[in-house]
Parts: structure tokens; sequence; C-alpha cells
């Protein structure tokens, strides 16, 4: 069984000095942005397509990233449930002119003593800024603002390892209907994870009015609570609705889905009142 991790963090790194803004634009497409490697399929490939209109060069790395109680990713020296000394890949750097695409090929390797479970790491495209000049010297003028611009731009894909029989429970409490920043409704709930794998979840949820018709909610979304956390901390913008059109004695339907389970029928469904 697969388990995807929920994660694709972008950061821009200022190598400290002063430039004009630049539009932004794709810096890379990755496919797919998720890596899942099993001990049944212990090598996976990831393409990555350069769609900036500069050349660039890439130097990669493993990292470790841990998720905290809000869902925020923070990187770590290490963690239980690591990944990191357990893949290799290639190649560990490369150059991609405009639209050239690199394959990049990812292994693991199982130690004997590997308890079943769910590992995961991120594997981190960071560009190496010192070769860019050298890269683009035949760029036209029109674009040499752009290439000295000093922004270097770092991308982490998550790679997920599963090892023998993976199975992972998950369930929702404490939901609570409000409204965000933005004056939108929302719901705010717990998210709990147990088991040796990570959560993979759908939610969805409905508004059901006095008058028992429906309205959807919020489009379908995929959450992710990492194997390290018990409990996550979530917030669902019902996107699809005005908080005016929530009418007392209403309520919003909330379902939630193990992806690894069905896809098709919830382990979980909670009506939440409209006050």
């Amino acid at each position: 069984m697969r388990i995807s991790l929920l994660f694709s963090l972008l950061t821009m790194f200022f190598v400290g000095v002063t430039f004009a803004p630049v539009q932004a634009e794709t810096v890379l497409f990755f496919s797919p942005t998720r890596i899942d490697v099993t001990d049944q399929q212990p090598v996976q490939e990831i393409r990555v397509t350069n769609m900036s209109s500069i050349a660039r060069s890439y130097t990669l790395s493993i990292e470790n990233l841990i998720m905290s109680e809000a869902g925020q990713t923070m990187r770590v020296d290490n963690f239980d449930y690591s990944a990191k000394r357990m893949l290799r890949f290639v190649p560990r750097k490369f150059d991609l002119k405009p639209g050239e695409k690199q394959i990049i090929r990812i292994m693991a390797r199982f130690p004997q003593d590997t308890a079943d479970g769910e590992y995961h790491a991120h594997i981190e495209f960071l560009e190496d800024l010192s070769r860019r000049e050298e890269l683009n010297k035949d760029v036209p003028s029109d674009n040499r603002a752009h290439m000295k611009a000093q922004i270097s731009y770092a991308t982490a894909i998550p790679v997920i390892i599963s090892k023998g029989e993976i199975k992972t429970e998950v369930s929702m409490s404490n939901l609570i209907l409000g409204k965000d920043k933005k004056e939108r409704p929302e719901i705010s709930l717990d998210l709990a994870r147990s088991g040796n794998g990570q959560g993979n979840i759908f939610l969805e949820a409905d508004y059901i009015a006095p008058d028992g018709s429906e309205t959807k909610a919020a489009v379908r979304r995929t959450i992710y609570v990492y194997r390290e956390l018990n409990l996550r901390h979530h917030r669902v913008v019902l996107e699809l609705l005005d908080y005016k059109d929530l009418k007392s004695g209403g309520s919003v339907r909330v379902k939630l889905y193990n992806r690894d389970v069905s896809e098709q029928d919830p382990v979980d469904t909670v009506l939440v009142a409209v006050p």
C-alpha cells in the first residue's frame, strides 16, 4: 500500500543584493510531484523540466522535513521515521536549458532490521547561482536583467518509502464552524492518525439548508498527516459559500475518507450545526 505525502515546498534564497522586482514565473515542473518507493518497487524516476526563460544549474540533496500539529513543515537533523539514509539518487548535479528535461532516478535500500511502515524525506533541488551567468552568456540583452537577479530557487519534493504491510487509521473531531480572515466560512477540526503509515485523507463538505436542500460547500481536498504526528489541527475553507447564505437551523456535513481504504466510502461523517 502506498500513502503519498502532501507536501510541495518552494523557497527562495536571497543572496543579499538589491534587485528590481521581476515577474513571478514557474521555474521547475515536476512529474510526479511526490515519489512513492516500496520494497517491491525500490526504483522510481522523476522528470524535471526547466520552465523558466534562462538556463539553470541544480545540486540535489536529501533533507529531513517534519510536520507540526499546525501543519507547518520544518527542517531537522533526524527523526524516527526518516528515509534519508535509505535513499540514493542520480544524478546529483545537472544543468538545464529553457524547456530542457532531466530524469532523476531514485533508489531505496532497506536495512535488514527495518520495521514495516512508511518513512519519508525530501529531495531538494537547489540552484547553483554561481553558474547562472556562465550558462547564459549568449542570452539576449532584454533577458539579462532577469538573469542577473540574485535569487536562487530551491524546491523540495517528498519521497515516501513503504516496507511491508501498512495500516493507518484516521478520524476527525472537534469540528467548529467559523470565519477566516477574509470573512469566508470555514470548519476547524482535529485530524487523528494511528498506525505505521501517514494519514492520507480526502475531506468533503456540503451545506444542508433548513428545508433539506443541499449545496456543495467546498471542493474535495487532500490532507496529509505525517507519520510522526498523532494529531493535526486543520481548517477547511468553505469557498463555494458566502457566510451570509448559512441559515440558522441548517448544517454543514463533513465527510472524511481514508484514501488507502476507499475514495468512495467515507470512514466518518459529522454534521456541524449553523448557529
